[in-house]
């Protein structure tokens, strides 16, 4: 019986990283070369927390950058309002944003790939 549970667990594990681990890649990579047009190291889209507190930094300054935190207390919601201004970022109009929202993996890809320079810091909802 543990053997079977055992074996369980592990074709679980195996699947989810045969999932994750390729979404993990095809997020990273893009977001590397952005964070690089943006002045950053690449190597900080690699590293969980470093490339939430990055991206958060690129979006809206050094002084907010911090606020990444609360995404982890919100359980993403503040996330959404990060993807959307990333995108505006990078000079996306606004529907650009909202499916960046939806679909980040490949408008990632889509702003790397077309070369989307970096526009500057977006205004933050509480200045």
């Amino acid at each position: 019986m543990d053997s079977d549970v055992g074996l369980f667990l592990g074709v679980c594990f195996t699947v989810l990283a045969m999932i994750i681990l390729p979404l993990y890649v095809a997020t990273a990579l893009p977001s590397g070369k952005l964070f690089e047009r943006a002045g950053e190291k690449q190597w900080k889209a690699w590293v969980p927390f470093v490339s939430a507190y990055t991206r958060t930094k690129i979006v809206f300054g050094e002084d907010k950058a911090w606020w990444f935190l609360i995404d982890l207390v919100l359980g993403g919601l503040f996330g959404l309002y990060v993807a959307y201004n990333e995108a505006r970022a990078f000079g996306r109009e606004p529907i650009f944003a909202v499916l960046h929202i939806f679909f980040a993996p490949i408008t990632t890809w889509v702003m790397w790939l077309s070369k989307d320079p970096y526009c500057g810091t977006q205004k933050f909802i509480l200045d």
